[in-house]
């Protein structure tokens, strides 16, 4: 699946890349810490999978991705957020959280698929 990652933060996009890369089948795309930067690379690449922070400047992650269903409504995303508990998310992981989470985010994205 290809993938693509938007967070305000260069440490988490850092840490969020190192943990899918042991993931079978992702590729990252991308990885951008300006929203609109990265809606642009979604717009212009078949892109499978989104990993996005809820809280970004000029633009919040949840408006983000109802952006990017209108325009991609097959795109997978996944919410990344240091907040414990997104309500009536797809799906969420949390920025510390470990690989195995992850994973099963994955996983349940890819069958939904």
């Amino acid at each position: 699946m290809k993938a693509i990652l938007i967070d305000d933060e260069q440490l988490a996009l850092n840490y969020l890349e190192h943990q899918l890369v042991h993931i079978a089948d992702v590729e990252i795309i991308g990885k951008f810490t300006d929203p609109m930067v990265g809606k642009r690379a979604i717009e212009k690449n078949e892109i499978d999978i989104v990993f996005l922070d809820i809280q970004i400047p000029k633009l919040n992650g949840i408006e983000l991705a109802e952006q990017l269903l209108e325009m991609k409504p097959q795109l997978q995303i996944v919410f990344v957020t240091a907040m414990y508990m997104v309500a009536g998310m797809r799906s969420f992981t949390r920025k510390s959280g470990c690989r195995c989470k992850m994973e099963r985010s994955f996983r349940n994205m890819k069958e939904k698929k």
